[in-house]
């Protein structure tokens, strides 16, 4: 069973022309707080036949059009129910009593509308820590709009000046969250070995300065560019000296003097050079000869230069010498002056001083050869 209902705040029987009305109206609230809307409906209909005007029966047909199962369940009803023939009838026909229970009820859904409307915002609030960092800063500040809209409305106030504190905060931690990530994308933009990703991290660390130690990661990102830049320079030397020609051994060498003391850039200018040297060499022509002598010279004695040099001169007297012996073959007196003359040139290399003279004295021989055929003409 159920429990008996309560009846008006007033006295019943202020609206009723006889008692027997009242066990009538007892049903008809029990029939409402159990929803069953078609008996209860029935018993109103009863109690109106005999009493047509009953503010209390009115208000149980009221409670029934809406759905209540009780009185105070009027004052949370947010569609509100002015509008309704029924409440017409209950102030029209009810004591003051019951006119002011009705104006209670109308007040309270105002009074229960905005409650919900606060509990709403409160609970919003209550959840902030749900809500994702990067948006929890707005939604504080939309918060603290709402909160003002309820001027001055329970610890509205209070709530508003807490929402643009922790909006503050939030803020800052928001603000130092976004330093942060980009302090760590940098980071990891420099431990790459590409210039163009350290040069991004330089720009980072920059508009970080300050923070941390970034701006002594920016100079150790300067410094690591200056790094891999001298590095690919390197690179590109090395690649030039495999080309393996004169040309390219220069190139290379400017490089290497351009890098300083970089590695062994210093002992590859040596290489280089000796390199060079070493073509002109090969190439065994007299003034290729000389241009090798010209450079192992600079090498001072870096590996066998000097017996190179040697080598170098060896080889034009060598050139000179079968110059000579060529020159020397035309066996004519001009020829032979002038084999005397480059044999006597190259000095003690091999037989020349013996060849120098031999060519002199061939001369003499031709010399006399003609004079005699010219005494037998």
């Amino acid at each position: 069973g159920v429990e008996e209902p309560k009846q008006s705040k007033t006295d019943a029987s202020d609206n009723m022309t006889g008692t027997d009305i009242t066990p009538l109206l007892k049903r008809t609230f029990i029939y409402i707080e159990d929803g069953e809307w078609e008996k209860a409906s029935n018993y109103c209909e009863r109690i109106l036949d005999i009493d047509p005007e009953n503010a209390e029966t009115y208000l149980a047909k009221l409670l029934i059009e809406k759905k209540l199962r009780t009185r105070e369940e009027l004052g949370t009803y947010e569609k509100g129910f002015t509008e309704s023939g029924n409440y017409k009838k209950v102030i029209r026909f009810g004591n003051d009593a019951v006119k002011a229970e009705m104006e209670g009820y109308v007040n309270g859904i105002e009074q229960y509308k905005l409650d919900k409307r606060y509990n709403a915002v409160v609970s919003e609030f209550e959840k902030i820590d749900s809500v994702a960092i990067d948006s929890r800063k707005s939604k504080l500040e939309q918060l603290a709009d709402s909160f003002k809209e309820f001027n001055g409305y329970k610890d509205s106030e209070q709530l508003v000046q807490k929402c643009l504190e922790m909006a503050s905060q939030m803020g800052a931690l928001i603000e130092e969250n976004q330093r942060n990530e980009k302090y760590e994308n940098a980071k990891k933009l420099l431990a790459t070995e590409r210039a163009a990703s350290i040069h991004e991290a330089i720009g980072i660390f920059a508009s970080l300065s300050g923070y941390k130690d970034s701006d002594e990661l920016k100079e150790k990102c300067s410094k690591k560019i200056a790094d891999i830049e001298l590095d690919n320079k390197y690179h590109i030397a090395k690649k030039l000296m495999n080309s393996k020609t004169i040309l390219a051994y220069q190139d290379a060498i400017g490089i290497f003097k351009e890098l300083g003391d970089y590695k062994d850039s210093a002992e590859l200018i040596l290489t280089c050079k000796y390199n060079i040297a070493m073509k002109h060499m090969n190439t065994k022509t007299n003034t290729a000869y000389e241009d090798a002598i010209t450079v192992f010279k600079e090498l001072g004695g870096y590996k066998d230069s000097a017996e190179l040099i040697q080598k170098c001169k060896d080889g034009i007297n060598d050139n000179k010498y079968y110059s000579a012996l060529k020159v020397m073959q035309g066996d004519t007196p001009e020829a032979l002056k002038k084999a005397s003359e480059m044999f006597a040139e190259i000095g003690d290399y091999k037989d020349s001083v013996e060849l120098s003279e031999k060519c002199i004295s061939k001369i003499d021989i031709i010399k006399e050869e003609n004079e005699k055929k010219a005494e037998n003409k």
